[in-house]
Protein backbone atom coordinates (compact mmCIF):
# COMPACT_ATOMS: atom_id res chain seq x y z
CA UNK A 1 0.00 0.00 0.00
CA UNK A 2 1.50 3.51 -0.75
CA UNK A 3 2.31 5.19 1.58
CA UNK A 4 4.48 8.82 2.45
CA UNK A 5 7.81 8.60 3.23
CA UNK A 6 10.34 10.37 5.29
CA UNK A 7 14.33 10.16 4.59
CA UNK A 8 17.58 12.06 5.48
CA UNK A 9 19.68 13.15 2.69
CA UNK A 10 22.85 10.87 2.19
CA UNK A 11 24.71 11.88 -0.77
CA UNK A 12 24.35 14.26 -3.84
CA UNK A 13 26.11 13.10 -7.18
CA UNK A 14 25.70 16.13 -9.66
CA UNK A 15 27.74 14.19 -12.62
CA UNK A 16 26.00 10.44 -12.11
CA UNK A 17 22.38 12.38 -11.57
CA UNK A 18 21.53 10.20 -8.26
CA UNK A 19 20.88 11.45 -4.93
CA UNK A 20 21.84 8.67 -1.94
CA UNK A 21 19.07 8.90 0.56
CA UNK A 22 18.86 6.75 4.14
CA UNK A 23 16.95 6.03 7.49
CA UNK A 24 13.62 6.15 5.73
CA UNK A 25 10.47 5.86 7.30
CA UNK A 26 6.85 4.86 6.71
CA UNK A 27 4.65 8.39 7.67
CA UNK A 28 1.60 7.26 7.23
CA UNK A 29 -0.65 4.46 6.47
CA UNK A 30 -2.37 5.58 3.07
CA UNK A 31 -1.50 8.75 1.04
CA UNK A 32 -4.82 9.53 1.30
CA UNK A 33 -4.99 9.72 5.06
CA UNK A 34 -2.83 12.52 5.29
CA UNK A 35 -4.32 15.75 4.51
CA UNK A 36 -1.87 18.62 5.13
CA UNK A 37 2.24 19.17 5.32
CA UNK A 38 4.27 17.23 7.87
CA UNK A 39 7.81 18.20 9.00
CA UNK A 40 10.20 16.70 11.18
CA UNK A 41 11.48 19.50 13.81
CA UNK A 42 15.36 20.44 13.20
CA UNK A 43 15.28 20.78 17.24
CA UNK A 44 13.63 18.54 19.82
CA UNK A 45 10.16 19.71 20.52
CA UNK A 46 9.51 18.88 23.96
CA UNK A 47 5.79 18.06 25.46
CA UNK A 48 4.21 17.42 28.48
CA UNK A 49 1.32 14.95 27.60
CA UNK A 50 -1.87 14.84 30.51
CA UNK A 51 -3.36 11.49 30.58
CA UNK A 52 -5.75 10.11 32.97
CA UNK A 53 -4.82 12.37 35.58
CA UNK A 54 -0.95 11.73 35.17
CA UNK A 55 1.65 13.91 33.22
CA UNK A 56 4.18 12.60 31.11
CA UNK A 57 6.89 13.83 29.04
CA UNK A 58 7.91 13.24 25.63
CA UNK A 59 9.37 14.11 22.37
CA UNK A 60 7.46 15.62 18.88
CA UNK A 61 8.88 13.58 16.52
CA UNK A 62 6.97 15.18 13.42
CA UNK A 63 4.17 17.98 13.16
CA UNK A 64 1.07 19.13 10.82
CA UNK A 65 -1.16 22.32 11.65
CA UNK A 66 -4.13 18.50 12.37
CA UNK A 67 -1.49 16.50 14.26
CA UNK A 68 1.60 15.33 16.25
CA UNK A 69 3.89 12.14 15.94
CA UNK A 70 4.91 11.69 19.38
CA UNK A 71 7.52 9.76 21.25
CA UNK A 72 6.23 8.65 24.30
CA UNK A 73 7.87 6.58 26.73
CA UNK A 74 6.66 4.39 29.76
CA UNK A 75 3.21 5.09 29.09
CA UNK A 76 2.03 1.68 29.40
CA UNK A 77 4.74 1.10 32.79
CA UNK A 78 1.98 3.65 34.50
CA UNK A 79 -0.88 1.69 33.84
CA UNK A 80 -1.84 3.67 30.97
CA UNK A 81 -3.99 1.75 28.48
CA UNK A 82 -4.77 4.36 25.27
CA UNK A 83 -6.93 3.40 22.93
CA UNK A 84 -7.97 5.18 19.91
CA UNK A 85 -9.81 8.28 20.03
CA UNK A 86 -8.81 8.54 23.59
CA UNK A 87 -8.57 12.17 24.77
CA UNK A 88 -5.40 13.57 25.11
CA UNK A 89 -4.54 17.48 26.75
CA UNK A 90 -0.77 18.59 25.63
CA UNK A 91 1.75 21.57 26.30
CA UNK A 92 4.54 22.41 23.69
CA UNK A 93 6.54 25.09 23.15
CA UNK A 94 7.27 25.65 19.12
CA UNK A 95 11.06 26.52 18.53
CA UNK A 96 11.87 30.14 18.73
CA UNK A 97 7.98 30.92 20.35
CA UNK A 98 7.83 32.16 23.57
CA UNK A 99 3.93 31.52 24.45
CA UNK A 100 3.39 27.76 25.48
CA UNK A 101 0.39 25.90 23.02
CA UNK A 102 -1.86 24.20 24.80
CA UNK A 103 -4.14 21.98 22.99
CA UNK A 104 -6.64 19.44 23.25
CA UNK A 105 -6.64 16.16 20.71
CA UNK A 106 -7.47 12.72 20.56
CA UNK A 107 -5.51 9.22 20.32
CA UNK A 108 -5.49 8.54 16.28
CA UNK A 109 -2.41 5.66 16.91
CA UNK A 110 -0.36 3.74 19.73
CA UNK A 111 2.24 1.10 18.60
CA UNK A 112 5.70 -0.04 20.17
CA UNK A 113 8.36 1.12 19.20
CA UNK A 114 12.34 0.12 18.71
CA UNK A 115 11.99 -0.77 22.68
CA UNK A 116 8.74 -1.84 24.69
CA UNK A 117 9.25 0.80 26.71
CA UNK A 118 8.84 3.66 23.68
CA UNK A 119 5.63 4.17 21.94
CA UNK A 120 4.97 6.15 18.81
CA UNK A 121 1.63 7.94 19.24
CA UNK A 122 -0.46 9.73 16.98
CA UNK A 123 -2.48 12.53 18.00
CA UNK A 124 -5.31 14.64 16.19
CA UNK A 125 -5.03 18.43 17.25
CA UNK A 126 -8.05 21.24 16.79
CA UNK A 127 -5.60 24.50 17.07
CA UNK A 128 -7.80 27.83 17.48
CA UNK A 129 -6.46 30.44 14.49
CA UNK A 130 -3.66 31.66 16.47
CA UNK A 131 -2.12 28.59 16.87
CA UNK A 132 -2.82 26.86 13.51
CA UNK A 133 -1.25 30.31 11.84
CA UNK A 134 1.72 29.42 14.38
CA UNK A 135 2.09 26.30 13.40
CA UNK A 136 1.54 26.25 9.66
CA UNK A 137 4.04 29.68 9.64
CA UNK A 138 6.63 26.81 11.78
CA UNK A 139 5.80 24.47 8.92
CA UNK A 140 6.78 26.79 6.11
CA UNK A 141 10.02 27.94 7.54
CA UNK A 142 10.45 24.07 8.29
CA UNK A 143 9.95 23.40 4.94
CA UNK A 144 12.34 26.27 3.52
CA UNK A 145 15.28 25.25 6.22
CA UNK A 146 14.93 21.82 4.04
CA UNK A 147 15.27 23.29 0.97
CA UNK A 148 17.82 25.61 1.56
CA UNK A 149 19.93 22.16 2.74
CA UNK A 150 19.38 20.57 -0.46
CA UNK A 151 20.14 23.48 -2.78
CA UNK A 152 23.76 23.98 -0.15
CA UNK A 153 24.40 20.21 -1.03
CA UNK A 154 23.51 21.00 -4.35
CA UNK A 155 26.13 23.95 -5.03
CA UNK A 156 28.60 22.16 -3.30
CA UNK A 157 28.68 19.32 -6.18
CA UNK A 158 29.51 22.31 -8.39
CA UNK A 159 32.45 23.37 -6.59
CA UNK A 160 35.56 23.11 -9.01
CA UNK A 161 38.14 20.95 -7.49
CA UNK A 162 41.13 22.99 -5.89
CA UNK A 163 44.39 21.39 -4.53
CA UNK A 164 42.88 21.67 -1.14
CA UNK A 165 40.14 19.44 -2.69
CA UNK A 166 42.81 16.71 -3.80
CA UNK A 167 43.60 14.49 -1.35
CA UNK A 168 46.45 11.86 -2.30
Amino acid sequence: MPCLVCANLNNFELTSAIIRLNDFSCLSRSTESRLTGRVVPQEPIRTILHLKNNDFSASVADLSAQGLGIWAYKIREKGIVLEPNAPINLDYYLPRQSKKFTMKGKVAYLKPARSWLMFRLGVCIKPNNEQESKLQDYIYLRHQDILRVLEQTFNRSYEPFRNANIFF
